[in-house]
This record gives structure tokens, C-alpha cells and sequence, in this order.
């Protein structure tokens, strides 16, 4: 009877060993495709259209480094830079968002200065 149990106890660790595997497998790829969004083989995501609508629109001098940023990431890839490619369209997507929230708050400013001191000037008292 004792040999019975101490083969239990050896499956028991056995079994306990492929669970661990199985685990720290499954989160390490958990992870991997959390970090990964994109379909392998496919240029990460470039944020030229963005930036130029940004530049366009909103914010001039911080929407150009966006645009060069961006228009790296192609090249960067099919290079075989994947890292170089990832890293430009981090790069490009942060200033792509920086230049947006800028020039709304650019906007905003403007608005609030119109709607102030264009009222309080050029409007009689009286009203």
C-alpha cells in the first residue's frame, strides 16, 4: 500500500509539473498577443493619414514631425527593421496625438477669447 502511494505521489508531482508548464506558457503567449495586435507579416500601424489631417487642421509645427515620423514606418519594415518600424510609429502616434490635443486646446482658447473680449468690447453695456 505504501507503493501505491508513492507512486500517487509521483503522478501527483508529475501532474502538478505539466500544469505549472502549461500555465506559464499560456501567460507568456497571453502576452505575446496582447503586445502584438497586428497580423504578423503586416507593417505596424503607419499614422500618416492622422498626422497630415492633424497638421492640417489642428497644429502646424508639432504635426510635421508626426508626418516625417510616420512616413518612416513603411520603409523601416520592408527593410526588415521591424523594432525601428515599431519604435517610429510609437513615435509617430504620440506626436500625432500631442498636435491634436494642442490645437484643440488651441481652439479652445481662441473661442473663449472671442466670445469674452469681442462681446465685452464691441458690444454696448446696456444689452
Amino acid at each position: 500500500m505504501t507503493n501505491a502511494r508513492a507512486s500517487d505521489i509521483g503522478k501527483t508531482r508529475h501532474f502538478r509539473h505539466i500544469e505549472m508548464f502549461i500555465k506559464r506558457n499560456v501567460i507568456v503567449m497571453g502576452t505575446m498577443e496582447n503586445k502584438n495586435k497586428r497580423e504578423p507579416g503586416s507593417p505596424p500601424k503607419t499614422w500618416l493619414l492622422e498626422s497630415i489631417l492633424v497638421t492640417v487642421l489642428c497644429c502646424l509645427p508639432l504635426g510635421i514631425p508626426a508626418i516625417v515620423y510616420a512616413s518612416k514606418v513603411e520603409s523601416l519594415f520592408y527593410a526588415g527593421l521591424i523594432d525601428d518600424a515599431e519604435q517610429a510609429s510609437h513615435i509617430a502616434g504620440r506626436w500625432t496625438k500631442i498636435a491634436f490635443w494642442v490645437g484643440i486646446a488651441f481652439y479652445i482658447i481662441i473661442a473663449l477669447y472671442i466670445f469674452v473680449f469681442v462681446r465685452t468690447v464691441f458690444l454696448p453695456a446696456s444689452l
